[in-house]
Parts: C-alpha cells; structure tokens; sequence
C-alpha cells in the first residue's frame, strides 16, 4: 500500500539526462518552427498586400485616365451617371444564383 519505493540509482543510469536533452531539443525545434511559421506567415502577408495595392493604383490610373478625358466637371459627372446606369442595367438582367 502506498508509493512505490523510489530507484535508488535513479541518479546513476543518466535517465534524467536524457530527459533533460529531450526538453532542450523540445525547446529548440519548437523555437525554429515558431520563427520559420512567423517568417512564412509574414512574407505571405505582405505579398497579399503588395498585390492589393497594385490593384488599387492599376484601378486609380484608370480611373485618372477616364477623368482626363473631359473638360469640364459637369461633362464628368454626367460620365458617372451614365456608366452607373449602365452598370445597374448590367446587373438587372444578369442570372442571380
């Protein structure tokens, strides 16, 4: 009844050496592995975000090059108001899921 008695050469086989250097290399690769994820998930995200802002300025250049293309303030906005039309048209006739 009880505990059992501990092992006296506990200390003597080197058991708690080999547990000791199984938490070191625990330690280690877990460390490695955070820092490559953290480097991975990092460059991942930036190459999204350059691609979006590429995105955003081929859209704004396109959007200067259609402005350009009036003379006046009034001619543009009548330009929006007709191209919006069109896109709500566009949308009106197209097959909804």
């Amino acid at each position: 009844m009880g505990f059992k008695q501990p092992d006296p050469n506990y200390y003597e086989d080197g058991s708690h050496k080999k547990v000791l250097a199984g938490c070191i290399l625990f330690i280690v690769v877990g460390g490695v592995l955070r820092v490559v994820f953290a480097r991975w998930a990092s460059e991942r995200s930036h190459r999204k975000r350059d691609e979006m802002h590429a995105k955003i300025r081929a859209d704004m250049e396109s959007e200067r090059e259609f402005a350009a293309n009036f003379a006046t303030k009034k001619e543009f906005h009548e330009a929006l108001k007709q191209r919006r039309e069109e896109e709500r048209n566009e949308y009106r006739w197209t097959a909804r899921p």
